[in-house]
C-alpha cells in the first residue's frame, strides 16, 4: 500500500512536473517513514486533488518529487459540519483536532450564553491545528474553520438536511436515526458549552429546526461530545471509507 502525504494548499502541476515538498513533509518522509529516493506515494493538497508522486531527492529540510498522475476526488456525502459552542481554556483546540481527523467538512464556533467569548484571536491557531490534523489523518479535504458568531445569528441561517443537538434528557439517540444518503446531503452537529445550552437556547434550537437527541446514558464533556457524535454519524452515514477520501 502506498504511503500518503498531505500538504494543504500545495500546487499540483501537470504530470511530469516537479513539486517541492516543505520541511515538515521532508522530515516526515526521511526521518519518520525512512523513505528514500525512488519511493512512490500519494500527495494530497487538502482541496480534493491527489497526485501519485515519486521522490527524486530527499534531504533534511527539502524534498523534490516528480508528479506522475493527478486525479480529482469527489467530496464525500453527506457532509458533516460541527457547530461548537466556544469553551474556556484550550478545549476548542482539542475539538478542532479530533473532529478534523474524523472528517468534518466545517467547524463553526458559536458564542452561547455560557460561552467564554474572548476567543476570536484564536481562529488562526485553530486553522493551523486543522491543517496539521489533515496531514496526520491523510484526508483529501481540509475543513473550513469559520470565524465565531453569536448562536442567535447562526439560528437565523438555513438549516441543513439534518440538524442535531444533544441532551441527556432525551430518550431517542443517534442509533434511532435512519439516514437516507440520497436525501440527506448535509448534517449539522450542534454541541453546547460547559453546562450545556440554557433552557431558552434549547427552545430556540428546537424552534429553528434542530432535533435534540441523546448521546447515551453518560454525561460527556463539551470537548468530547462533538467527536463522539461525529464518529457515530460517520458510521451511520457510511462515511468510513478508504484513506484520502474525506
Amino acid at each position: 500500500m502506498k504511503r500518503s502525504l498531505v500538504m494543504p494548499g500545495v500546487s499540483l502541476g501537470e504530470p511530469g512536473s516537479t513539486v517541492e515538498l516543505d520541511a515538515d513533509s521532508a522530515h516526515y518522509l526521511r526521518d519518520v517513514l525512512r523513505l528514500e529516493a525512488g519511493a512512490v506515494l500519494w500527495l494530497f493538497d487538502g482541496r480534493g486533488k491527489r497526485a501519485e508522486i515519486v521522490l527524486c531527492s530527499l534531504a533534511k529540510r527539502v524534498a523534490l518529487a516528480e508528479i506522475r498522475v493527478v486525479t480529482e476526488i469527489e467530496r464525500p456525502s453527506p457532509s458533516i459540519e460541527l457547530v461548537q459552542a466556544v469553551s474556556k481554556g484550550d478545549k476548542m483546540d482539542l475539538v478542532v483536532r479530533q473532529c478534523t481527523e474524523l472528517g468534518v467538512s466545517a467547524i463553526l464556533p458559536v458564542v452561547s450564553e455560557r460561552s467564554v467569548a474572548e476567543r476570536r484571536a484564536r481562529v488562526e491557531r485553530w486553522r493551523s491545528i486543522a491543517q496539521d490534523a489533515v496531514r496526520v489523518s491523510g484526508r483529501a479535504f481540509e475543513p473550513e474553520i469559520h470565524e465565531p458568531i453569536e448562536l442567535e445569528a447562526w439560528l437565523h441561517r438555513p438549516r441543513a438536511d439534518l440538524s442535531l443537538s444533544f441532551s441527556g434528557s432525551e430518550t431517542h439517540g443517534l442509533r434511532d436515526l435512519a439516514i437516507d444518503r440520497a436525501a440527506v446531503r448535509r448534517i449539522e452537529v450542534v454541541v453546547g458549552p460547559e453546562g450545556g445550552f440554557s433552557e431558552r437556547e434549547r427552545d430556540r434550537l428546537r424552534a429553528a429546526g434542530t432535533r435534540a437527541v441523546s448521546l447515551g446514558a453518560f454525561t460527556l464533556r463539551t470537548e468530547t461530545a462533538g467527536a463522539v457524535a461525529v464518529a457515530l454519524l460517520m458510521y451511520l452515514a457510511g462515511r468510513l471509507g478508504a484513506p484520502g477520501e474525506g
